[in-house]
């Protein structure tokens, strides 16, 4: 499930559950809809995601690439070991802003 907050300018979507091919479209649709919308500052909150398939990560990469090409930025946060263990094994960590905790990820988000 995603469901969305606001900080100030930044708009917050906090996930559960799996990000796989069923549950990949709704995200994709969610940021496209934020970054029409020109909310350019868009946070993940992945504490309560439990498994990342290998097409969202890739799904993931495109949006932050998308997003940084509109002057804005779509970070991560609160991944579990394994989700980092994920990116990591993909060598994708350079290429995503990952932040451990919302606080550290707003401040830089500023």
């Amino acid at each position: 499930s995603i469901s969305l907050e606001q900080s100030g300018d930044k708009r917050i979507l906090r996930l559960k559950g799996k990000v796989d091919t069923q549950t990949l479209s709704s995200l994709e649709t969610e940021l496209d809809v934020l970054f029409d919308a020109h909310h350019r500052k868009v946070l993940l909150d992945l504490a309560q995601v439990i498994s990342l398939s290998d097409e969202s990560l890739q799904a993931l990469l495109t949006k932050t690439r998308k997003f940084a090409g509109g002057k804005g930025i779509l970070a991560l946060c609160n991944l579990n070991a394994s989700l980092m263990d994920h990116i990591q094994s993909a060598n994708c960590e350079r290429l995503l802003p990952i932040y451990p905790d919302e606080h550290e990820a707003l401040i830089a988000m500023a």
